[in-house]
């Protein structure tokens, strides 16, 4: 099994459980326990948590139209075929004018 986490306290339980040599990436903040560290950073922050608060990044994201609401319940939480529209939805989201397909308008939308 390869394992990539993106999320600190899902790296330390891929650890507790034993699962550490089957860890292949990491995100940056993800550091515990020490030997984590030799692992691939797989992701990056847009933003820099350790020089913007989180009221700005949030302040800034909305102004770069960085964030999006979706219906969760319809389009990500459900498996199979789903999965293909979920995909398809944060396409759209995020460039529109690459994948114009209409969605209905509570499918989601960009924040601005």
């Amino acid at each position: 099994m390869r394992i990539v986490s993106l999320l600190p306290s899902a790296t330390e339980t891929f650890y507790a459980l034993g699962l550490g040599n089957d860890l292949v990436g990491r995100s940056p903040e993800g550091d515990n326990p020490p030997e984590v560290a030799a692992k691939p950073v797989v992701s990056a922050g847009v933003f820099d948590g350790t020089v913007m608060g989180s009221a700005e990044i949030e302040a800034t994201a909305v102004q770069d139209g960085r964030v999006f609401a979706v219906d969760g319940s319809a389009y990500f939480n459900r498996p199979g075929p789903r999965t293909v529209d979920s995909v398809q939805l944060l396409a759209h989201l995020i460039h529109p004018e690459l994948f114009p397909e209409p969605w209905p308008d509570e499918a989601g939308r960009r924040f601005t």
